[in-house]
């Protein structure tokens, strides 16, 4: 819904202030999750949260604040009994709950992050305004990854073993693509600030 800068030029903008609800749904027979180090992961302002990442790759012209909210639901689902990852309805579900339990309207956020114990792993809408984490990350890549994705940053490549000759490579023709093989790329299996064609279509350069 943001116009684009000049007739012509494909970018979608996200600048400004934006809300984000964290929900960390616990269930009643236990689980992993680790409420202060996803709030430090996320919206604190320890120099690597998700909060003073975004900051960073955005050169300030993208801030995130918001609420991080903690509640407990029933028992542990089968699904998340079976080790399957990925049950994004279940987090929508659980995140929108606890919101709802706690006062809050979650169409009056930017952005839902919704964590819960269901096999590890995340996902997140691209482009988009939620994202699902299924397990306590060590680390804050995690919400940088999938908030990538948010913004609407695909997976990328890579190329290696590309041919030589004397003092030329040439590329991409006898080459072999390494999918999610970037390390300049923090969507695609780097741990860098987003790459300059992310931060540019996103309106920040």
């Amino acid at each position: 819904d943001v116009p684009l800068p000049r007739e012509g030029v494909h970018q979608r903008p996200i600048l400004g202030l934006k809300k984000v609800l964290v929900s960390v749904v616990h269930w009643q027979d236990g689980d992993s999750l680790n409420d202060s180090l996803i709030q430090k992961h996320t919206l604190s302002r320890d120099p690597d949260s998700l909060r003073s990442y975004i900051l960073a790759a955005s050169l300030g012209k993208l801030t995130l604040d918001g609420t991080m909210i903690s509640s407990t639901s029933g028992p542990r689902p089968d699904l998340c009994k079976s080790g399957s990852p990925f049950p994004m309805s279940l987090a929508l579900a659980e995140g929108e709950k606890a919101a709802r339990t706690a006062g809050l309207d979650p169409d009056n956020f930017d952005y839902l992050i919704n964590v819960i114990d269901c096999g590890g792993g995340a996902a997140a809408f691209t482009p988009g305004r939620i994202m699902g984490v299924y397990g306590q990350s060590e680390t804050p890549h995690v919400y940088k990854h999938e908030f990538g994705h948010n913004l609407g940053y695909a997976h990328g490549a890579t190329y290696e073993r590309c041919p030589r000759h004397e003092g030329t490579v040439k590329t991409p023709q006898g080459c072999t693509e390494t999918g999610y093989g970037d390390t300049g790329d923090t969507v695609s299996g780097g741990e860098t600030l987003y790459p300059a064609y992310n931060r540019w279509w996103s309106g920040w350069l």
